[in-house]
């Protein structure tokens, strides 16, 4: 089964649910090679992995149902495992959401918690945010972040290499490093010494940034249990014997310019 996801995704405030989901399911679908024709139903599968802020909780309103969803387009399922349900639009099509949240450390940098929806405060130092993920049963991430793995954040990134082994953590790359930018020295550094790389669009807290949902993320090839696909994921990502690949479109420069100049206007107000 080929495996489709966005490994990256905020929901915010401003954002049209609608039009969350209908880009989740368009732009999955693109950069799966499923444009011309779309997939059969069942012969792939798609997600999208939440990793909102503290102060965001959609997974579990979407859950609850408790979100303005179209039931014109879309129904929402629950499922067997706990911190994913499934959407499903009006054509029967798929996209499994799974809870995550973003923690800030520290340190000033990021670090996410896929497929469990924890309570982690902001603030603490990234060796214990790690750790406390793990703890939880989320699975941790340390996404790159433009002007973020540079200088003193840099060396603390490069010790959180040493620190933790490829089966504990994975790598994140986002649509927000620019066409043209070179694989980030400590992104090769990682996978030289066996750490995975996912990627997902990264969309910022603005209306409009729905259109990036699901345009940048992996892609992979592998038995799928659709019955259990909290364990099937945890195989995705730690599996040596899954290989996975980046795919879709990260932005031009001039895009990620525009949108972190407006990201920046917004955290001013």
């Amino acid at each position: 089964m080929r495996v489709l996801a966005d490994t990256h995704v905020h929901i915010y405030p401003c954002y049209d649910l609608d039009a969350v989901f209908g880009n989740a399911f368009r732009n999955l679908n693109v950069f799966g090679g499923q444009e011309a024709e779309p997939a059969r139903i069942g012969s792939h599968f798609m997600a999208i992995f939440l990793t909102e802020r503290r102060d965001c909780s959609f997974f579990k309103q979407l859950k609850e149902g408790n979100l303005p969803l179209s039931k014109n387009n879309y129904t929402i399922e629950q499922c067997l495992e706990d911190n994913v349900i499934l959407v499903r639009d009006v054509q029967g099509n798929s996209l499994y959401v799974f809870a995550g949240r973003q923690i800030i450390t520290s340190e000033r940098l990021e670090v996410l918690s896929l497929a469990a929806d924890l309570g982690l405060p902001d603030g603490q130092n990234i060796d214990d945010v790690i750790k406390n993920v793990l703890l939880d049963g989320g699975i941790p991430v340390l996404p790159w972040s433009p002007g973020k793995w540079f200088g003193g954040r840099g060396r603390i990134v490069e010790k959180v290499l040493h620190s933790f082994s490829p089966s504990q953590l994975l790598i994140g790359d986002t649509s927000l490093r620019p066409l043209g930018w070179p694989e980030p020295s400590l992104v090769k550094y990682a996978m030289s010494h066996g750490f995975k790389v996912i990627a997902g669009s990264d969309p910022l807290p603005f209306a409009g940034e729905e259109r990036v949902v699901g345009k940048y993320g992996i892609v992979c090839e592998m038995d799928f249990d659709t019955n259990k696909p909290l364990s099937a994921i945890r195989r995705l990502f730690f599996s040596p014997s899954v290989q996975i690949s980046r795919t879709g479109l990260r932005c031009d420069p001039f895009t990620v310019f525009y949108r972190l100049l407006l990201n920046s206007r917004v955290r001013r107000r």
